[in-house]
């Protein structure tokens, strides 16, 4: 054959970079199963980055291939951190099976999508899977970490390597931070709590003292589940749980009080490692340990709660003492502190017990009306993220400021903020003031108020003032205070907030301002009079809106703006200050920094 000459060689390339097209970003995707119908559960699943790879003709009818030691279903996928991929290859290996994704990178460039060079999907057990070729194997051991140990066997035998995965790893996955130079989560069902809860009676028929609940990747208790003796005067009951909040709430019932507590391996509090849940009845009770002690109480007068650690069963020397503010209690902030890994861990706190479910459960409405049935449309309406809604006996409406301009309120206890807000202004326009914790750059919700925002003369029931509500084409939304009701532009105090923080999720002064999904007028109209007769028209509630505050940008506001905003806007029904959590470590001389944590 003789020689290729240039063009030849030309059009060769051009051929062949014409038949094999671009597929960068593509992973190759082989999952491994034991039947020949290659049927979910896979045994696991790996995917790998090639220059290359050849998808199913139908992804959701693939072809099952034999192999030497099992079947294997290979694809070609988009795949992206998390188990998640555009074909939905992993879910369809596992369907709902639990497994732990492990995920590796280029050197120095760890938790990057782009660098992600393979993953590997394995069942949670601690079975010995071969590799189709029948050439290696792996296995799992599962614990408090997961020890993933592979084999240069068929069987398990001849050990390979061991690579460790710890609880710190699956958290700070979420953020796409490495651990140990790679990624981890779990997929499919996830792994019960291991949980162990501790009473002081022998038949473990009174409320629990505390509760221990511990992620693992299985859960660690014994199959015997009955009432155990732990030593001394204690006993206990090991379980496996999904939920921490239900199974605590199942054994403390509606009205013996408890405090929660998680603790998180990282700072961002996602995937909790531990949970305590502690009775709050103000009595001494040695800890699950047997060794320590504690006592926890929840003051309802002030809506406070402490926690006070020993290092003795018999509460006679404080380690520690936890108090936490109403703020900390009601909306369960996440707090960051040190701990045994490089970065921060993370704590979060809740009650429940209170003759209710847990603090974050329901909050108080209390909706304010110009006539006396309260069923117009409101001209506010404020939402408190309270430690403990008690609703009224029966439905009230009741006077709260009498006079020629009365105005009147009811409370209730609700769940859902955005249906309720919803049905009680129904096709009137309102204006949203969310107002923060100060400092917390606008992540930690004290209350939000809602204001008509009908260009109307009304009273603020804050402060026995009057306001009117517009908005210009621009976007920009006007407000203006008076002194009397007849809202006369002489006697104006105006504040403009600017299109720049409306629906825009800014923080402008501890706040974040939207309106509704009706559009605000542009024109104040004449003061009206107050009706008492209640409408019976017929209105067609809106749709729901998410009321969880989205991340924000901290606009810094002057002190003539901060003035205004506090006029305009008054802190009415809501805790001014951040939600704090002081530890005292039981030594002296604690004003001295290193005594400080969690301020």
């Amino acid at each position: 054959m003789g020689m290729m000459n240039l063009g030849q060689l030309y059009i060769l390339v051009a051929f062949s970079l014409q038949v094999v097209p671009q597929v960068t970003g593509l992973k190759t995707s082989v999952a491994v199963y034991k039947d020949y119908r290659c049927q979910s559960p896979a045994q696991y699943v790996t995917l790998t980055t090639a220059l290359t790879c050849t998808p199913q003709a139908n992804h959701y009818d693939p072809i099952c291939v034999e192999a030497a030691a099992g079947y294997t279903v290979s694809d070609c996928t988009d795949y992206n951190r998390g188990g998640w991929d555009n074909v939905g290859v992993v879910s369809s290996a596992f369907d709902e099976e639990s497994y732990l994704g492990v995920e590796q990178y280029t050197p120095g460039r760890c938790g990057r999508y782009d660098f992600l060079t393979s993953a590997t999907m394995y069942r949670l057990d601690e079975n010995c899977y071969p590799n189709a070729a029948g050439t290696a194997s792996h296995k799992l051991t599962l614990s408090h970490s997961a020890t993933i140990t592979t084999y240069s066997d068929a069987t398990c035998t001849n050990v390979e390597s061991a690579t460790t995965v710890r609880q710190s790893t699956m958290g700070a996955s979420r953020v796409s931070f490495c651990v140990d130079e790679m990624t981890a989560f779990f997929g499919g069902v996830r792994p019960n709590f291991t949980a162990v809860a501790v009473y002081n009676d022998n038949a473990c028929s009174n409320t629990p003292t505390q509760i221990k609940f511990s992620q693992d990747f299985k859960c660690m208790n014994p199959a015997d589940t009955s009432c155990q003796s732990g030593g001394s005067s204690q006993f206990s009951i090991p379980s496996c749980v999904s939920d921490f909040m239900d199974y605590s709430a199942s054994l403390f019932g509606a009205n013996s009080p408890y405090v929660i507590v998680q603790d998180f391996p990282n700072q961002w509090c996602y995937e909790v490692e531990f949970v305590t849940v502690y009775s709050a009845d103000g009595s001494c009770h040695t800890s699950a340990d047997g060794t320590t002690s504690f006592r926890a109480f929840i003051n309802m007068v002030d809506s406070t709660a402490t926690i006070t650690l020993y290092s003795d069963p018999a509460c006679n020397f404080v380690a520690s003492d936890t108090t936490l503010d109403s703020q900390t209690l009601s909306s369960s902030p996440c707090f960051s502190y040190g701990c045994e890994y490089w970065f921060s861990c993370g704590r979060r706190y809740a009650v429940g017990g209170l003759g209710g479910p847990p603090s974050q459960g329901m909050k108080t409405a209390v909706v304010v009306y110009e006539d006396s049935y309260c069923a117009i449309s409101p001209i506010q309406l404020t939402i408190t993220m309270a430690m403990q809604c008690i609703p009224p006996p029966a439905p009230l409406c009741d006077t709260m400021f009498a006079g020629s301009n009365a105005v009147y309120q009811t409370r209730d206890c609700i769940g859902n903020v955005s249906t309720f807000v919803a049905a009680k202004f129904r096709a009137t326009p309102y204006l949203i003031v969310e107002n923060y914790a100060i400092g917390t750059n606008c992540q930690v919700l004290n209350n939000m108020t809602m204001y008509v925002a009908d260009g109307k003369c009304h009273l603020n029931a804050s402060d026995g003032s009057y306001f009117t509500i517009i908005q210009d084409m621009e976007g920009t939304v006007a407000v203006a205070s008076y002194s009397t009701p007849s809202c006369q532009e002489s006697e104006a105090f105006n504040f403009v907030v600017d299109s720049w923080y409306v629906n825009t999720d800014r923080c402008f002064g501890d706040r974040v301002f939207r309106t509704s999904d009706m559009a605000l007028p542009t024109a104040i109209s004449a003061p009206v009079t107050p009706t008492t007769t209640p409408t019976t028209t017929p209105r067609t509630p809106l749709p729901p809106k998410t009321w969880t505050p989205a991340p924000v940008t901290e606009i810094p506001v002057d002190d003539d703006a901060e003035a205004r905003l506090t006029i305009m806007f008054p802190a009415w029904l809501w805790d001014p200050t951040p939600p704090r959590v002081f530890v005292d470590d039981g030594r002296r001389h604690h004003k001295t920094p290193g005594h400080r944590r969690f301020s």
